[in-house]
């Protein structure tokens, strides 16, 4: 997708979304959705056992706010590990702490073929509004699975073969993100984590990098191998960005004035199945001046390279103007 093009919804969920937003009067969901963007810009973990979202007004308040984002930023991760995987087949998906589903829809337009979906998410509200807006849908989608649960020591996951786990490492305390890791590398499945595409969000799934290869997984996207991060010693970070639209009750209750927003965000796909990652990642926005343009690309051996592809290079020029950040390269 090209720099500006919006990722669009799903039209079961973006139809679901609308009825939700008619639910509640705009005022009211103004006031809980600014009270959740101050929770999780504070980017802190939640006390044990006390979900962010308690009640199902607030539920729906989130997935107005937030799941368009998580859907297209979790897509957007999902599609890149498409590419390094091209023989990978999943059939059962887990998420967790998966909220309302947002991961579900984005897996299902992955991996069409997946059959058996199940969330685990502790919040009861979150469940009732999750299920509400995928009773629309067709096919396996329709018929998730919820499981409420802790993401805690005790969880025992499912059996799967794609994982993911969205915007739920930053609520976990350290011991128990180690933990979950850990879990998460002894379940044999491909692990998809996501995280904001902030430095503190970047420093998490760099963490879970480490540990997921020292278990043995290999890294499928977005780096081109499973050697240190560039990145790492510096005072840069990893991270892509995704653009969504805004409907009109979006902007309302955002207060905002676009018709989009650039949702920023980090991640990695671990696995032990054959992968075939990138010979490089785009790891910014691409430069464009008269008959060339200019890359950023996380490279083999490990570094940070910056070249210039110009009109000479025809065949390379005609692909670099229409890749975008977080594309391989080439």
């Amino acid at each position: 997708m090209k720099d500006g093009a919006v990722q669009p919804l799903p039209e079961p969920l973006a139809e679901g979304l609308q009825r939700l937003a008619g639910s509640l009067p705009t005022a009211r969901l103004a006031d809980l959705t600014g009270r959740l963007i101050d929770r999780y810009q504070a980017d802190r973990p939640a006390p044990a056992g006390a979900p962010i979202v308690a009640a199902e007004e607030q539920a729906a308040a989130y997935a107005l706010y937030r799941m368009p984002a998580t859907f297209a930023a979790v897509r957007s991760a999902l599609h890149q590990a498409a590419a390094a995987l091209p023989d990978f087949r999943p059939e059962r998906h887990v998420d967790l702490g998966g909220g309302t589903g947002g991961a579900v829809w984005a897996a299902a337009q992955t991996w069409p073929g997946i059959a058996e979906h199940r969330v685990i998410e502790q919040a009861p509200a979150m469940i009732t509004v999750g299920r509400r807006l995928l009773a629309g849908a067709d096919g396996p989608v329709g018929g998730t699975a919820w499981i409420r649960s802790l993401l805690d020591d005790a969880l025992i996951l499912p059996e799967a073969d794609l994982i993911t786990i969205s915007y739920v490492l930053g609520e976990l305390d350290p011991a128990s993100r180690r933990t979950m890791i850990t879990k998460l590398a002894d379940a044999g499945a491909t692990i998809a984590i996501i995280e904001p595409g902030t430095k503190a969000g970047y420093r998490r799934v760099l963490d879970a990098r480490d540990q997921l290869i020292t278990a043995g997984l290999r890294i499928a996207a977005p780096c081109p191998h499973d050697l240190e991060c560039p990145m790492a010693d510096n005072d840069d970070w990893c991270h892509f960005a995704v653009r969504i639209g805004r409907s009109a009750t979006h902007r309302v209750i955002k207060n905002a004035e676009l018709s989009y927003e650039d949702e920023k965000f980090s991640y990695l796909v671990a696995t032990r199945e054959p992968v075939a990652p990138a010979p490089a990642r785009i790891v910014r926005h691409p430069g464009y001046a008269k008959g060339q343009v200019d890359l950023t690309l996380c490279t083999v051996p490990p570094g940070i390279e910056r070249t210039k592809i110009t009109k000479r290079a025809k065949d390379d020029y005609r692909t670099a103007r229409k890749v975008e950040w977080g594309d391989r390269w080439p």
